[in-house]
């Protein structure tokens, strides 16, 4: 059963402002993805969904990281690295908050987070590339790209983990596995398609 304390937590200011101009009863669609699969650019991007990076909201990569042109200074400052810290009682307030008002909330694959989705019955679709040495080198390069080689480096040793424990979670609604040449913007038409009611 889903604490009640959930829906009188704080959530960011920021989430009230993010909220699309027309509210609209929405069938809205939870992707938890792995790290690399494109949800910020998704979401930053003008299409023809409406969508929300929670992760990106609510828990964002210091800016550097996350522009454009990563040709910028790539000194290392622990500074750089951190990012803000919300609970999971945060994250599941805005998750509930969005129900309804966006085609699609993008998440991340923590599983705090994901076990508070199941505690609350709020269905949630998972999106991780193959296991194979492919994905991996392709993985591994996305990240040196946009600049969070540290993070892959404390991250690639639990590559085969992290995915499997995405693999065999039997709570989510269905499963969307990438080649090491695709991005979630490849297979989300297949997916609102797959899940959204007709």
């Amino acid at each position: 059963m889903c604490n009640q304390e959930l829906d009188c937590m704080f959530i960011p200011n920021s989430i009230d402002t993010l909220e699309p101009s027309i509210c609209t009863n929405k069938n809205t669609i939870i992707i938890s993805a792995f790290i690399c699969c494109g949800k910020t650019y998704l979401y930053r991007k003008e299409n023809k969904y409406s969508i929300i990076d929670l992760d990106e909201e609510i828990t964002p990569w210091p800016k550097r990281f996350t522009e454009s042109n990563s040709n910028n200074n790539s000194n290392n400052n622990s500074n750089n690295k951190k990012r803000r810290n919300f609970s999971i009682v945060d994250f599941i307030s805005c998750v509930k908050k969005c129900i309804g008002k966006y085609d699609f909330i993008f998440l991340p694959p923590r599983q705090p987070i994901l076990q508070g989705l199941v505690s609350c019955n709020i269905p949630y679709i998972l999106v991780y590339p193959e296991n194979t040495l492919e994905c991996y080198k392709e993985w591994e390069r996305r990240n040196i790209e946009r600049g969070t080689e540290w993070f892959w480096d404390a991250f690639k040793k639990q590559w085969s983990y992290f995915l499997n424990k995405m693999r065999t979670d039997c709570h989510a609604k269905a499963h969307y596995t990438l080649k090491e040449t695709e991005y979630l913007s490849n297979i989300l038409d297949q997916i609102y398609k797959d899940n959204s009611m007709v």
